[in-house]
């Protein structure tokens, strides 16, 4: 088993959204429009899901949707 160091914040590279790290949601051209891709934007993009992603990572992934 190999033993990692663990990286302290302030050494980890700050990403905004031009980052080419940034997480997307894709589908196929035919299906971007379908309801269900639409609601789960819609979920993804909540106040809610943004507190969630900055309380539980506490900075490791930040949020870049308003």
């Amino acid at each position: 088993m190999r033993n990692f160091k663990e990286t302290s914040r302030k050494d980890k590279i700050a990403e905004d959204s031009s980052s080419e790290f940034i997480g997307v949601i894709t589908t196929r051209p035919d299906n971007q429009n379908d309801e269900k891709i639409q609601k789960l934007k819609k979920v993804l993009h909540t106040p809610e899901v943004k507190k969630f992603i900055e309380e539980t990572f506490r900075g490791d992934i930040i949020p870049v949707f308003e």
